[in-house]
């Protein structure tokens, strides 16, 4: 985390597929796949950063911090590269996995709604 604050963002990817390969603690693992992820978005290698987070989905489908986490980070880039059909498909499962008192549900359907009716961007 520090090295990919730092911008050492090839070193920390290294260290977090290291740490991904060693160690049994499964907090750990999930928490090392989505700085992947973040590493790859930032260097705009989106479907490398697409398949971390994706991986989150997969391995540890009833997480309620991370696959939310990461699937609202794939739907974030499916917006930015003009994959709106996607975005907005990986926005109904966050929207229907979350629950009703989290605070993200309201944000992500607003997401659902602004897609559907408009054409708004993310920042890239």
């Amino acid at each position: 985390f520090i090295l990919d604050k730092l911008n050492f963002l090839d070193l920390a990817a290294k260290g977090y597929k290291k740490s991904i390969s060693l160690l049994k603690n499964e907090k750990i693992k999930i928490e090392a796949l989505y700085w992947l992820g973040e590493i790859y978005r930032k260097k705009k290698k989106y479907f490398d950063a697409i398949d971390y987070y994706l991986q989150i989905k997969l391995l540890y489908p009833f997480d309620l911090k991370w696959t939310p986490t990461a699937s609202f980070q794939v739907a974030k880039i499916f917006e930015i590269i003009g994959e709106k059909k996607r975005a907005l498909k990986e926005y109904s499962f966050i929207y229907n996995h979350l629950k009703d008192d989290d605070a993200r549900k309201e944000f992500v359907k607003n997401r659902i709604n602004i897609l559907k009716g408009e054409n708004l961007e993310w920042t890239k």
